[in-house]
């Protein structure tokens, strides 16, 4: 195996059409949630939202992007009890950290319609319906999977409708609400997943790998929170969360490109652990089929994105009547090139954690979050808009420039 397709078994339509499902729904709730409550609280709604897909995605990468590795797993039983054990001590680290973090964005950006132990809960049982979700993923449980998340995001859809029209809905209604549903969801499959689960005083010897292997891939998704979270906070405060609002909405339209790169996940990274391993780490090989890979994606993405941006007008015209799009043309389409470049680093991601090497993500993750501390206050302060949207560009560029550099050279 020399070369990257995307086309691949049809078992994996099933992780397109289930993200296809998701990336859906989050950007129904969206609209919803706009179109209900107004731009302010969409705006409040999408930082909110966007910290709980850093959560989940720093739960992928300390306890689930392993099951995807080279690493052999003799024992999948002790190893999924493994995992859920250290899913409680993530757990518990984030209810301290969130403690902190809610208080702080809470006053920073002014918010005083949310109760912050009802938005800590939202996070604690939505990361660990997520973990499960994934364990059923990797095990083939595909049916349990989806009626989960149909479950969770068509109850929240409907009770959205449900309260607006015949109570009151407010973002406090909708998060206890949706917090609601997925315990609901989480108590209901809890059994299949503890089935998978084996509870012994054996020592657990696989979490000294999962340290070792996970502890860079954690730090660096806190280094990519932190660098594309304080440019979006640094926006907000600088101009006004209206002007974020505008730049999610646009973002949102963009991100159905991120029903591919998220599906990716699910499919690629055995392939490329089965690319580094045959190749025996040849360099040539490797960067080829990372080349292949983004050419590949630019196939999928551009024909995607000029398709959506002809006709962009009539889908905000539908879904965000009060935002004149002729107005932001410039930003929907940097929001668009934006999203293309974002799925460059995937390639490169799979590589290294095939390799082992997770500390070269870091690296790069590290340097691009040192250069958005001191410059994105000072790059929004003198362009506003634009120096926003061309800087979280310029970032990513950078990460995958420096990652693919320090890649070539530990080959």
């Amino acid at each position: 195996m020399n070369k990257i397709s995307f086309y691949t078994k049809k078992k994996n339509l099933f992780f397109l059409i289930d993200q296809g499902f998701l990336s859906f729904s989050n950007f129904l709730i969206g609209i919803l949630i706009y179109r209900f409550l107004g731009l302010n609280d969409f705006a409040i709604f999408s930082l909110i939202w966007f910290l709980s897909h850093l959560i989940n995605s720093l739960q992928v990468a300390g306890l689930i992007n392993i099951l995807n590795s080279s690493f052999k797993i003799n024992n999948k039983s002790f190893f999924y009890t493994t995992l859920f054990y250290c899913e409680l001590f993530f757990s518990l680290i984030l209810i301290i950290i969130l403690s902190f973090l809610i208080d702080y964005l809470f006053k920073y950006l002014e918010i005083k319609n949310l109760n912050k132990l009802s938005i800590i809960f939202f996070y604690i049982i939505f990361q660990y319906n997520n973990f499960i979700k994934r364990i059923f993923y990797y095990e083939g449980l595909l049916k349990i999977s989806l009626i989960n998340n149909l479950f969770i995001y068509l109850g929240s859809i409907l009770l959205i409708v449900y309260n607006y029209y015949y109570t009151s809905l407010n973002l406090q209604t909708f998060f206890n609400f949706f917090s609601i549903i997925v315990l609901f969801s989480t108590l209901l499959f809890s059994k299949n997943f503890f089935c998978l689960l084996k509870f012994t005083k054996r020592k657990l010897i696989h979490f000294k790998y999962v340290w070792n292997y996970s502890k860079w891939l954690v730090l660096s998704n806190i280094s990519e929170f932190f660098c594309l979270n304080l440019w979006q906070i640094n926006l907000a405060a600088i101009i006004n969360p209206a002007i974020l609002g505008i730049f999610r909405a646009c973002y949102n339209l963009a991100s159905f490109l991120n029903i591919f790169y998220l599906a990716f996940e699910n499919i690629f990274p055995k392939i490329f652990s089965k690319i580094v391993h045959v190749s025996k780490n040849n360099k040539s090989i490797i960067l080829k089929n990372i080349l292949n890979f983004n050419f590949n994606l630019l196939k999928f993405s551009l024909p995607l994105s000029l398709i959506i941006f002809i006709y962009a007008e009539e889908i905000f015209n539908l879904v965000y009547p009060e935002i004149n799009i002729l107005n932001y043309n410039h930003i929907l389409i940097l929001s668009f090139v934006a999203t293309i470049i974002s799925g460059f680093k995937y390639p490169i991601y799979f590589t290294i954690r095939s390799i082992g090497n997770t500390k070269i993500i870091f690296i790069g993750t590290f340097i691009s979050a040192v250069l958005t501390l001191v410059f994105s206050n000072i790059i929004i302060s003198a362009n506003g808009i634009l120096g926003f949207l061309y800087g979280i560009i310029i970032i990513q560029i950078i990460f995958s420039v420096i990652t693919m550099l320090i890649l070539y050279k530990n080959i």
